[in-house]
């Protein structure tokens, strides 16, 4: 079962690196968004693209775990179904 997951994982790497710049980019905006020497406005709009992708990378997140879950799901079918005698 583990080397299912660490194959979905290699084959997903793409996405997950991605996903981990998505994050990254986020917390650059939010430590962007609390420089003192920019003006109010600015820090808003910083920290409002920062925690904008902060969500989108955690619905990338549910995402990718929904996909996981379905993989799991088709396999424990996969196995029923083949420990039943079916073809």
């Amino acid at each position: 079962m583990m080397v299912k997951i660490l194959k979905f994982f290699r084959d997903q790497i793409v996405y997950l690196l991605i996903d981990l710049v998505i994050f990254l980019f986020a917390f650059l905006f939010i430590f962007i968004g609390y420089n003192p020497n920019n003006t109010d406005r600015r820090n808003a709009i910083y920290l409002a693209i920062g925690t904008s992708l902060i969500a989108a990378g955690i619905v990338g997140i549910f995402e990718f775990w929904k996909e996981l879950s379905k993989n799991k799901m088709l396999g424990k079918i996969n196995n029923v179904i083949l420990e039943g005698g079916l073809e």
